[in-house]
């Protein structure tokens, strides 16, 4: 049996579905449209789902169990917390939950669902992550990943009953996910290094990591899975000039198969662009890493080029296949893909340099990759435009009202423009979150309305498109709507594309074509003429 969500039109309102392996039969065993649905594991005897939901009140996740031939539900634990499930025990007693206290800082707790007893198992001072947690055959051991006192993500063993840590594997790179075998004997884990996965396999021992053997992939893996007996490894896996499949590994030899082939229907032809990894110096010296995307054919020298900031900020551009980015640099532009200061993969210290009031040093980032592809000589200064979704469509509004003779043309996509109405109407299960990297939308008021574009709207010269969805739970139609009303009454020029069945980005195919259509010909019209 297969268990799926799905949404509604962009709404995130996932509801879990349960389906046969032969696909003859599908059911929605959660049936609550108003309210959001997390998935989180299967009991053991493959009977019931564990799952969160805020369907008592939005802005706090509730713990439930289903019986998936019956789809009765039961809340297992309710609590004003942001909380979602890990695992599910092997002998069927305990629920792994996860807290969430901001992006950057989690809980782990352990339900006995026999007694309802919770138990929080990694007590710690300042922010640490807890990611990828599994629980160990012995029903009190966990695996997981954690940056609880380091910089990067490491691989450790929890002891649930003490509450204790042991380190097993750790790098100067984010150890992003794990998984072990049935028995608990041997582990995979994915590094991210620079953007670029490395796998890691090993047999596990109560102390130490054994045999360990490491391999380099040549992209991203998305996800990694051993089997249960531990003689395969699923990855998923893309790079720049490969859509997204899944191959197998052997433990053994690390060789891989790949299992499927995505169709590149229309494509076969295209020349796949790989990028440059570059690096440029920011206002105060720190270099920031970026992803450098040329045209195959273009000469040396300037060409038009667009910078793309990622969203998040708590992400990272990474050399995954981009069909966006490779559209561009067919059209004959160059794409610059910097990670900012804030962006993950980088260790915890560079994460945390855009906080607050340091997001004006992130916002000088951008400034500086303006700067630095002129002296380098792979654009023209007149000919840069500056293009970003989510926190990244923020972005694309800072810099046009703060650096607005640098930048040629924009382009918004669900971004925000004001933070005081941005808090007002995203989700309420986000608001605490976000206060936590944006800051407090009343302590830091002030912060929060000079940092916002919507203030400075008379700043900005450049022709901007604005790409909305309006189902979009976390920033909101309101934010876009404001900027293009603002600057309409100023006669600047704005295309405004709103998509009544979107929510937070662009994914139906119909609706990606007309939206990148006008962004292209925006593009075109002030970058190429």
């Amino acid at each position: 049996m297969l268990a799926f969500t799905i949404d509604a039109g962009g709404s995130e309102r996932e509801q879990i579905y349960v389906m046969l392996a032969d696909g003859r039969e599908q059911l929605c065993i959660t049936n609550c449209p108003h309210a959001i649905h997390h998935f989180g594991a299967w009991s053991p005897d493959g009977m019931q789902i564990a799952f969160a939901s805020n369907r008592r009140d939005s802005a706090f996740f509730d713990l439930y169990v289903v019986d998936v031939a019956t789809a009765h539900v039961r809340c297992v634990l309710q609590q004003d917390r942001y909380l979602t499930v890990a695992d599910w025990s092997p002998d069927g007693r305990q629920l792994l939950v996860q807290e969430l206290l901001s992006n950057s800082d989690h809980n782990l707790h352990v339900l006995d669902l026999e007694t309802g007893e919770l138990r929080l198992v990694t007590p710690h001072r300042g922010d640490a992550r807890f990611e990828s947690a599994q629980f160990l055959p012995d029903n009190r051991s966990v695996l997981l990943c954690t940056d609880q006192d380091r910089d990067f993500l490491s691989l450790a063993r929890l002891d649930t009953k003490f509450a204790r840590l042991r380190p097993l594997l750790e790098r100067r790179a984010d150890v992003e996910s794990c998984d072990v075998s049935a028995d608990g004997k041997r582990l995979v884990a994915l590094l991210n290094r620079d953007g670029w996965s490395e796998v890691v396999i090993a047999r596990l021992d109560e102390r130490i990591l054994r045999g360990l053997v490491s391999v380099r992939l040549p992209g991203v893996a998305g996800k990694c899975c051993i089997s249960r007996n531990g003689s395969r490894i699923a990855i998923s896996l893309n790079s720049p000039t490969m859509n997204p499949d899944v191959w197998s590994m052997d433990p053994d030899t690390t060789a891989r198969t790949r299992w499927t082939r995505a169709p590149a229907i229309g494509m076969e032809n295209v020349k796949w662009v790989e990028p440059k990894a570059v690096q440029y110096p920011s206002h105060d010296g720190l270099q920031i890493p970026a992803l450098l995307y040329r045209p195959a054919d273009a000469p040396a020298g300037p060409v038009p080029t667009i910078v793309h900031i990622h969203g998040g900020p708590e992400a990272q551009d990474r050399p995954n296949f981009s069909p966006v980015y490779q559209y561009l640099v067919h059209r004959g532009y160059a794409v610059l893909a910097p990670n900012v200061r804030g962006s993950t993969g980088y260790g915890n210290a560079y994460c945390h340099l855009d906080d607050r009031e340091k997001r004006y040093d992130a916002l000088r980032d951008v400034e500086y990759a303006h700067r630095w592809l002129v002296a380098s000589g792979n654009a023209a200064a007149d000919r840069i435009g500056i293009m970003g979704a989510s926190y990244g469509g923020f972005t694309v509004l800072a810099c046009l009202t703060r650096q607005p003779e640098l930048w040629a043309v924009g382009v918004d996509i669900v971004g925000i423009a004001n933070f005081e109405t941005f808090f007002e109407h995203t989700g309420p299960w986000r608001r605490h979150l976000r206060a936590c990297e944006y800051g407090d939308p009343i302590a830091d008021a002030p912060l929060l309305r000079d940092l916002s574009p919507i203030h400075a709207v008379d700043q900005i010269r450049a022709p901007l498109v604005v790409i909305q969805g309006a189902n979009d739970p976390r920033v909101p139609q309101i934010e876009s709507d404001q900027m293009v009303a603002q600057l309409r009454a100023r006669n600047q020029p704005v295309e405004y594309l709103l998509f009544p069945d979107e929510g937070h980005g662009i994914v139906k195919l119909e609706n990606r074509i007309k939206a990148y259509t006008a962004i292209a010909e925006m593009l075109d019209r002030y970058l190429l003429s």
